[in-house]
């Protein structure tokens, strides 16, 4: 599963999900690729991220994000603990000092059934919304 956003600086975020579905109470191992606004890998960056649930408070869920090599590809391993729209939030830190912030909206599923489930039809919902104000 890929994801996309862009932030308001230009820096581009492409979350990879390795897997067919965002599972609830499974390890999910992600990548996430990032771009400056000139097409280069942002090498070197740190990044914190936060998963948070839009529709309720949620406990602290912070999985660390870790660079492979100097590549601009960062990995981690997300563990979403219930069905729902999640939201990524990734804070990068890059070795200018400067910071830059995207959220991701992603819908963690309990089975593969759910596809016409509620959470799935308001994140389709949410990506329509989106991209209508572009």
């Amino acid at each position: 599963m890929r994801y996309q956003e862009t932030s308001e600086a230009g820096i581009s975020y492409e979350l990879i999900i390795e897997s067919e579905t965002a599972a609830v109470m499974k390890p999910l191992p992600v990548k996430i690729n990032i771009l400056r606004p000139d097409g280069t890998p942002a090498t070197g960056a740190k990044i914190d991220c936060s998963l948070t649930m839009p529709a309720m408070a949620m406990p602290t869920n912070k999985p660390p994000i870790k660079e492979i090599g100097k590549t601009g590809q960062y990995k981690g391993i997300f563990l979403l603990t219930m069905g729902g729209l999640w939201n990524v939030e990734l804070t990068s830190t890059f070795l200018s000092g400067e910071q830059n912030t995207v959220v991701i909206p992603i819908a963690g599923v309990v089975s593969d059934e759910e596809e016409d489930s509620v959470d799935t039809k308001l994140e389709n919902l949410f990506h329509e919304e989106k991209d209508t104000k572009k």
